[in-house]
């Protein structure tokens, strides 16, 4: 087992800064992605790291990634979103752009202190600013809630209390109204 794993605090009251993430994040983003899938009991393969690295750099250049760091500067904790044209989102968006997660996942040790929540509301304020073109800025975010660990129930709980809204497997936060 990764020694990073094993010398995880104890509780989690330890702080952690959350940020958007640079590209100088980019293989700790892809540790914490490795330790996500290695607990998991999906039997998701570990990713193409190649691939991972140079996805994490792209979306991270496009500020759609947010880390959450301990006091080292170790992440503890990633959200990072993509974006898609999907056309079930354009009933109030013209485009049909939305941004959504390809990973998120706290360290376990650290969660409970708040910082999931903190990085979804990075997430929020970023698909509230995404310009889809000059006239129409803000886009929905949805936010898929696969288990890779943990209760379900208390994830899809969690994600409602920040304002989503389940629709079929995935949870969708819309644009506000201007």
């Amino acid at each position: 087992m990764d020694t990073a794993v094993t010398e995880r605090p104890k509780a989690p009251a330890k702080l952690a800064t959350v940020r958007v993430a640079d590209v100088r994040d980019v293989f700790g983003m892809l540790d914490t992605l490795t330790v996500a899938l290695a607990q998991s009991e999906t039997g998701y393969p570990q990713p193409d790291m190649p691939y991972a690295a140079q996805a994490m750099m792209d979306l991270s250049a496009q500020e759609l990634v947010f880390v959450a760091v301990d006091q080292n500067e170790r992440i503890v904790g990633c959200l990072a979103l993509d974006s898609a044209r999907w056309p079930w989102t354009a009933p109030n968006n013209p485009e049909g752009w939305h941004l959504y997660n390809q990973h998120f996942w706290v360290e376990p040790a650290y969660r409970g202190a708040g910082i999931a929540r903190a990085l979804l509301a990075l997430a929020k304020g970023r698909a509230e600013s995404w310009v889809v073109r000059s006239d129409y800025i803000g886009v929905p975010l949805v936010i898929d809630i696969s288990m890779l660990d943990g209760d379900s129930g208390l994830k899809e709980r969690f994600v409602k209390m920040c304002g989503f809204s389940y629709i079929g497997a995935k949870l969708l936060r819309r644009r506000r109204s201007v």
